[in-house]
């Protein structure tokens, strides 16, 4: 039986491959082509709870504007190509009366599925974020994140998911930042948290944390440079200035506040993940509830 690979991250696109190990794509693969309403259908199946959504549901996020009949003809079609597509695999989009759920068996690998998974893992303990290992796990977690998640899509399901994923990847490249900042490892600081800066330029401690990790590595003058950076995209986009911890920091770096030790303003990673785990959970049930108010609202 054939293993599949989808990718709903930064393209659509279906890889063929040889037999897939624990959390990832085997290497080696050829691509192959799913019919274009595949995609909005596994993306919105995706974006559901448990993989799982009701046909009412899912035909109204596709074809708002479309009779029932007309919506439910479309759909059956649209279901059989991908059956078809999918032919030799086992089947991944399951019917169960009125519900249709996705099924994610040993044969498929799903570059948003695994991303989620083991983002959320980290987000839940990032203590251990402290072993090197871990470290690179992540990396290479992050690293199958390639994109947004159907970034040409539109409908709502698929924007909260893609919405939803987004904020995994950047909480996720902070915890690393954080992590090898407080491991002393300051060249891995260096690398994510400039990643980190390129997402989001306006968020300050990531800004504070690039400049320290420039320092450390002993680059001032790119430390300083950063902060000019910062400092203007900061003027241009809120019209705004710096926070006072990161003035504070930019003055000790050039020097200004003389005979001062230059601080290391990182980030405390909990040692108890309770508190983070249930905000995680609580932004589900938020999603889940904003789901269940647009399947009323369209029915």
């Amino acid at each position: 039986m054939a293993h599949l690979a989808l990718r709903f991250c930064g393209e659509e696109a279906l890889l063929r491959t040889g037999a897939a190990k624990a959390g990832r794509p085997a290497a080696g693969h050829d691509r192959a082509a799913l019919p274009d309403l595949a995609w909005p259908i596994l993306g919105c199946l995706l974006a559901s709870p448990h993989h799982r959504a009701t046909r009412g549901g899912l035909m109204a996020q596709l074809w708002p504007d479309q009779d029932e009949d007309g919506a439910r003809h479309r759909f059956a079609t649209a279901l059989w190509r991908i059956r078809s597509a999918l032919a030799e695999a086992a089947p991944m989009i399951v019917a169960e009366g009125e519900v249709i759920a996705l099924n994610l068996d040993a044969h498929a690998w799903v570059d948003a599925v695994a991303v989620e998974r083991r983002l959320t893992a980290v987000l839940a303990a990032p203590q251990r974020l402290a072993l090197p290992g871990e470290r690179r796990r992540l990396v290479h977690a992050l690293g199958q994140y390639r994109g947004p998640f159907l970034p040409e899509r539109d409908q709502e399901w698929i924007m909260l998911q893609r919405a939803r994923l987004q904020s995994l990847h950047l909480d996720a490249l902070y915890a690393l930042t954080a992590a090898a900042a407080q491991a002393g490892a300051w060249s891995e600081a260096q690398v994510s948290a400039s990643r980190l800066c390129a997402a989001e330029p306006l968020r300050e401690d990531a800004q504070r944390l690039l400049m320290e990790a420039h320092l450390r590595c002993g680059n001032r003058a790119l430390a300083l440079r950063q902060y000019r950076r910062c400092e203007a995209i900061l003027a241009q986009e809120l019209g705004v200035a710096p926070m006072p911890e990161t003035r504070a920091l930019a003055a000790t770096i050039a020097g200004e506040d003389h005979g001062a030790a230059i601080p290391v303003l990182l980030p405390a990673v909990p040692d108890d993940a309770t508190s983070r785990a249930a905000l995680i959970d609580a932004r589900d049930k938020v999603l889940e509830t904003l789901r269940i108010i647009d399947r009323a609202l369209t029915c």
